[in-house]
């Protein structure tokens, strides 16, 4: 199917990008809400997955969670309620069904008034320290930066980052709030993913492209806007 190759060359060009640096951290986020960043992070993690790595997929959206309903998993037990102090780690991985070396933490119940707030607790890192010992890849799912701050605060934890916008569907300033981020080192080693683009709408027919920002300042150069840098999904 083009979508599942598109996702494994997304996989492939992930191994490409690390030069060496430890790229076990990914975090996915997004303009606005409907771009399609919680699509990505499940078929990216899944991906990783059947490649025979441990990954783990994490619903940091405590504003508007999605995931756990998309992969029929347990709500009732997740991130908040570990930040809270009400659980330990071990007690909010869970497997996915049907997806061998997939793991998930949800966003839990209830889900907090402070998102913003309850993200700086200081749970989080014994969290991260412990899904590096045990995964080889974790896919953090985080809220639209156009309204929240969350994924800035959680990109400190993040190895790489990708930033999706949707074909035909986002806004300019998205792009432009994209670019001020790469200027001003918001997002650690970014990169684009254009999402929802169907055959025959242009970009050489496939389904997307993203964009690994290491050459940013080459490409700058270039009187087109379109950065062709690398083919994912």
């Amino acid at each position: 199917m083009p979508v599942a190759e598109q996702f494994r060359t997304l996989r492939t060009n992930i191994s490409y990008l690390n030069h060496g640096i430890p790229n076990k951290i990914l975090l996915i986020t997004s303009g606005i809400s409907g771009e399609g960043k919680s699509f990505i992070s499940i078929n990216l993690a899944n991906t990783l997955a059947i490649s025979n790595k441990k990954t783990i997929l994490i619903e940091f959206d405590l504003r508007n969670p999605s995931l756990a309903v998309s992969l029929n998993a347990d709500s009732t037990r997740g991130m908040a309620n570990y930040l809270a102090g009400e659980i330990e780690i071990d007690q909010i991985i869970q497997p996915v069904n049907n997806s061998e070396n997939l793991f998930f933490i949800s966003s839990g119940i209830p889900l907090p008034a402070n998102p913003g707030e309850i993200i700086l607790n200081n749970r989080i890192q014994p969290l991260i320290d412990h899904l590096r010992q045990q995964f080889d890849f974790i896919v953090m799912d985080t809220p639209p930066i156009e309204a929240v701050s969350d994924a800035l605060t959680l990109a400190k934890w993040a190895d790489s980052s990708f930033f999706v916008i949707r074909h035909k569907y986002s806004l300019r300033s998205s792009l432009v709030r994209m670019n001020h981020l790469y200027e001003d080192h918001k997002l650690p080693r970014p990169g684009l993913i254009i999402n929802g683009i169907k055959p025959g709408e242009g970009f050489n027919n496939v389904h997307g492209y993203g964009y690994g920002y290491g050459d940013m300042d080459k490409m700058k150069k270039k009187k087109t806007k379109e950065r062709t840098k690398l083919k994912i999904a």
